[in-house]
């Protein structure tokens, strides 16, 4: 029996496992890479039905058959050439149609020869026409631009597969010196094992290029697969690290900007607070209204409460203990109101305020008026985003079981879904010209108090809760 037969039938079944795991993996969406390299399988199997069937049956190997598998194995040696090339290059389809053109009159060119000239002359040019691919796909290999392609090692292990090929293409060539040149065709003993050689590496290069696309991804061409799925989690797991590391990084940046922002403001807010207090002393001294002394004195608690917003930054990013208090949350909610009381009357927006409970928490009480006021002014610019017929804000104060829970709703166009999930993120913001700070902040803010804020949407806008652990009273 001849020993090529077996060999080729076993390259045939491993060449059709591998172009199905291939195709499969990627369900259906191979990308181009892929489908080239796709491509060069399928070619192979053809040129393995007419090596197995014209050493069967020699009497069947006319030119047209031997052609087609010249043909199919000139194309399979371009595809896998290809799909290396649109690794880091943009597929050009002309080129490739070029090159099977290229192909086909070449193969017609070896029948010419094998028919008009010598038969043993195809054995000579043909492996010289092959080896071009096997060479430059290994030149196409070595000289990848991209680090992390030419740093792969099974693409490594591609290229020098392609080299060994090309040198094997050479030994072909010059077997045509000696009394055995090696053929497809009733080998010799040394033709066997040249074919041997081949086939094997040949396999290799099947698993070269299937292990290269489980360990390497690319974001921008490359889709999840089977092949690489564990790699693409891998990776986005590795990017979201490097974001929390930025993010910590800005938020260190942010730390010692505030310090240092609280230190050049500490100085003019105390001047400006012992001139007020000047001020009030000289009215009382000319005898001025009660109304107008209450009216500074009015000013220098919200210039007191600047002060301590001021100190706040200086330990609101860092690791010192809070000096926490206990405080009534409405309260605090009383006091912002005042604040805020001429916006939303400007802005023409109805306030529903209800307290259900009076909570007692431990915190800072300048601290979670930040939240509220960050949360109050998000609602009167949604709303007037929305410009509805109805403009409400709601607030609402309540203990549920051992937590404080506050709610702001607006009747402003919601939140989209897409966003909402990173809505408290660093500089994430869905405003024009927002900074993304101030929900971010909030959220820093209620979680050094132990609890929690979250967003819903409604139909009428948007629902923002804030839960904190209660004081048993």
């Amino acid at each position: 029996m001849n020993p090529i037969l077996p060999l080729m039938t076993l390259y045939g079944l491993i060449t059709l496992g591998s172009a199905s795991i291939l195709f499969f993996s990627f369900k259906g969406k191979v990308d181009t890479s892929g489908n080239y390299f796709l491509v060069a399988e399928l070619a192979m199997l053809p040129v393995i039905m007419q090596v197995i069937s014209t050493n069967l049956f020699p009497n069947i190997a006319s030119s047209f058959v031997l052609f087609t598998g010249n043909f199919f194995y000139g194309l399979s040696e371009a595809a896998i050439f290809f799909s290396v090339y649109v690794l880091t290059r943009k597929n050009n389809v002309i080129f490739f149609g070029g090159t099977l053109i290229y192909i086909a009159i070449y193969c017609i060119f070896l029948e010419i020869l094998r028919f008009y000239y010598d038969p043993k002359l195809p054995l000579l040019v043909g492996p010289i026409f092959f080896s071009i691919f096997e060479f430059g796909t290994f030149y196409i290999c070595r000289t990848l631009n991209d680090k992390d392609l030419s740093s792969n090692l099974f693409l490594k292990w591609l290229c020098y597969l392609e080299l060994s090929l090309g040198c094997i293409s050479i030994i072909r060539i010059l077997s045509n010196l000696t009394d055995e040149p090696v053929t497809p065709r009733q080998p010799a003993l040394s033709g066997i094992v040249i074919f041997i050689v081949i086939i094997f590496i040949s396999i290799f290069r099947y698993i070269a290029y299937q292990s290269f696309r489980m360990s390497w991804a690319n974001f921008y061409t490359t889709p999840e697969n089977f092949l690489n799925k564990n790699l693409i989690r891998a990776l986005e797991e590795k990017n979201q690290l490097l974001e929390k590391l930025l993010i910590s990084n800005r938020m260190i940046g942010m730390g010692a900007l505030a310090s240092s922002l609280a230190h050049q403001l500490s100085q003019p807010l105390t001047g400006v607070n012992l001139l007020i207090e000047l001020f009030r002393r000289h009215l009382h001294k000319i005898g001025s209204s009660i109304e107008t002394l209450k009216l500074v004195d009015d000013i220098n608690v919200q210039l007191n409460n600047l002060t301590d917003l001021v100190k706040n930054l200086r330990f609101l990013f860092g690791n010192q203990t809070n000096n926490f208090k206990k405080i009534a949350l409405t309260n605090i909610s009383d006091a912002i109101l005042k604040i805020i009381e001429p916006n939303i009357e400007v802005n023409k927006i109805k306030f529903i305020k209800n307290y259900k409970n009076s909570p007692i928490v431990l915190g800072d009480a300048i601290q979670l008026q930040q939240v509220l006021i960050n949360l109050f002014n998000n609602a009167i610019e949604a709303i007037n985003d929305a410009q509805n017929v109805e403009k409400v804000i709601q607030m609402e104060i309540s203990q549920i079981g051992l937590m404080a829970q506050i709610t702001i709703k607006d009747s402003g166009a919601g939140i989209d879904p897409n966003t909402q999930s990173s809505l408290f993120e660093l500089y994430k913001t869905t405003k024009k010209g927002g900074m993304g700070i101030g929900l971010w902040l909030s959220k820093i803010i209620i979680e050094k108090h132990h609890g929690e804020i979250k967003v819903e949407n409604h139909q009428a806008g948007t629902l923002f809760i804030i839960q904190i652990p209660a004081i048993p009273q």
